[in-house]
């Protein structure tokens, strides 16, 4: 439970209050007049006091009995408007409410929960939105409450039925429903409350909006994938109208250095960062691709106001752009139409965010495009393998976002059927590979230290180029030769001894390869003294490390050191195979 206010707080808004007009200086024959008791005001002061009480009783009775009734529903939460727009804050109403916020949001959110979707009548879902943003506006509402309770909300109002529903053949029962339920609200009503409850609560936030808005679009993302349609269009909207409410309302926290496609080197507190701006364009951008109408719409305006706030954001700092080129852009696009229905105007688009977004974002939408090869898909496959080509055709990412994208492949790829899309894969590999040659080995022997079939299939497509295929055994030499030497260990599949271990097993298939034997030949010296060295530090292994292999090789009871004894078999074999019957 939060504790009492801060003193400034209060003060706050005790300023807030209009002040009393300054009254005339009473002259001295006033003074001594006795002035009669006015009634009127007492009576009127004993009846605030008493409604006062009236609310409170409300809110505690309900927190007490949680009444069924609608009624009693929908007193309890205008209970809880009236506490927060009342103008003078009054300690026990405030401070009653300040101390019980956390039964009453969870209250509040139990009441989402419990009404239908599939019922017109949303009177009550309002309400609650209201309620919440009554609470919001004067700082009644829990952080750590605030995501389980728009989560809720979500659910409860993104299933309601159609809009279509209440028209046409059954507009007449709607306008019945109506008629019989005065307070009963259409579904755009409820939707339009909802934009309204979510720009209070980013406006509310204060320095922690950019924090606050983050949040909310994170939660709003699930809903626009996997689910009905209407539901992905409901969410979608609700995007695209945050989008375009950061474009009218200042958000001077946000630091401008998240739309530069270079590392600025200036300290910014995460606080002030808009970190989610990769996955946010990404996910948008194949959303322009999905089979409903409605979202992709949503989808496309929801991309051209957040151009529109990149934009508005690097002008704050006009010495690293050109202004006036800038403007005239803007201009330029907020009249094309952004209707995308083609993957070539998707695309379109999308390079058109690649010139702001930063290599931390790069590696975000890729590894969601990545999973969208997957078979099915709710969005475009060509498009998906469109943006892993562009992604990583220049690459300049971290260690551990190689790794990422790695594991995003071994993942994803037994489940990729399109023959764009795994040919997609095989070009990422190549260029990682060729880019950054230590991470992507390292990385896919952690994937499969034992090199399973997908491994092998990932290494075949690296092995396949020649210069490709010298960095791999080069890189699998480095494993065996620098790292077979340590013998402390305080990982798993990370550490350099259970890396040697996947380099040996690795070495083991592709010795198989008759395209490798050249680069194989050319290091065998190295190749060899390092798998002598690996056989006599197996006996040293820990039971941790040994349990890797043993439980991918239990059904040939093979051990690590009888994995690695086959390995100098093949190497020899292989050399003989290679200088022919008459080498020596």
């Amino acid at each position: 439970m939060a504790g009492r206010p801060p003193g400034h707080l209060r003060r706050a808004w005790e300023e807030d209050r209009a002040a009393p007009a300054p009254s005339s200086r009473p002259k001295p024959n006033e003074m001594c007049k006795v002035q009669p008791l006015r009634a009127d005001l007492c009576l009127s002061a004993l009846a605030l006091s008493r409604e006062e009480e009236d609310t409170l009783d409300i809110i505690r009775n309900f927190l007490r009995r949680r009444p069924k009734q609608e009624t009693e529903k929908l007193r309890f939460l205008a209970s809880i408007c009236t506490v927060c727009s009342t103008t003078s804050v009054d300690s026990t109403m405030w401070d009653m409410l300040y101390f019980c916020q956390l039964e009453v949001v969870e209250a509040i959110e139990v009441l989402l929960q419990e009404e239908p979707t599939d019922h017109l009548g949303t009177a009550l879902r309002q309400q609650a939105m209201l309620a919440i943003t009554s609470m919001s506006r004067v700082g009644l509402l829990l952080q750590e409450k605030s995501s389980s309770f728009l989560h809720t909300c979500f659910c409860s109002i993104f299933h309601l039925p159609p809009q279509e529903d209440t028209q046409g053949p059954k507009a007449s029962l709607y306008s019945k429903a109506s008629r019989a339920v005065p307070k009963t609200l259409s579904p755009s009503q409820t939707l339009a409350a909802m934009d309204s409850m979510l720009q209070v609560l980013v406006r509310s936030a204060g320095t922690l909006g950019i924090l606050e808005l983050q949040n909310i679009l994170q939660l709003l993302l699930p809903f626009t994938n996997s689910q009905p349609a209407a539901v992905q269009e409901r969410a979608m909207a609700r995007i695209a109208r945050l989008a375009n409410f950061i474009t009218t309302y200042p958000l001077p926290q946000v630091c401008p250095c998240f739309a530069q496609t270079t590392v600025l080197r200036h300290q910014c507190s995460k606080t002030y960062q808009f970190v989610m701006l990769g996955r946010l364009v990404g996910h948008l951008t194949l959303c322009c691709t999905c089979k409903d109408k409605g979202t992709r719409h949503e989808a496309a305006e929801a991309l051209h106001h957040l151009h529109t706030f990149i934009l508005q954001q690097r002008r704050r700092w006009p010495w690293l752009h050109d202004t006036g080129q800038l403007q005239h852009q803007e201009g330029r696009r907020a009249r094309q139409p952004y209707q995308l229905s083609q993957n070539s105007r998707a695309s379109r688009i999308f390079l058109m965010f690649m010139k702001y977004l930063q290599p931390s974002d790069q590696a975000d939408i890729i590894l969601m495009a990545i999973k969208s090869l997957r078979a099915p898909s709710a969005y475009s496959i060509s498009f998906a393998a469109h943006m892993v080509d562009v992604l990583v055709a220049d690459p300049a990412f971290q260690p551990g976002q190689v790794l990422n994208i790695v594991w995003a492949i071994y993942r994803n790829l037994p489940s990729v059927r399109s023959v764009v899309a795994l040919k997609s894969l095989e070009r990422a590999l190549l260029v990682l590979m060729d880019k950054h040659p230590s991470e992507v080995v390292a990385s896919l022997l952690q994937c499969s230290p034992t090199c399973t079939h997908v491994a092998m299939a990932m290494w075949k497509v690296m092995l396949s180029k020649p210069h490709i295929a010298e960095k791999v055994v080069g890189e699998l030499l480095s494993m065996l030769m620098n790292q077979s030497l340590r013998k402390t260990s305080t990982s798993t599949k990370d550490n350099p001894r259970i890396l040697s271990l996947a380099a040996a097993r690795t070495i083991s298939e592709i010795l198989l390869q008759p395209a490798c034997l050249r680069e194989v030949e050319a290091i065998f010296p190295q190749l060899f003294l390092a798998l002598l060295f690996q056989v006599s530090f197996t006996t040293e292994l820990t039971l941790q490390e040994v349990h890797i292999f043993w439980r991918e090789h239990q059904q040939d009871v093979l051990t690590p050191i009888r994995c690695s004894i086959p390995v100098l078999s093949s190497l020899l074999a292989t050399r003989s195979q290679a200088r022919g019957p008459g080498g020596s």
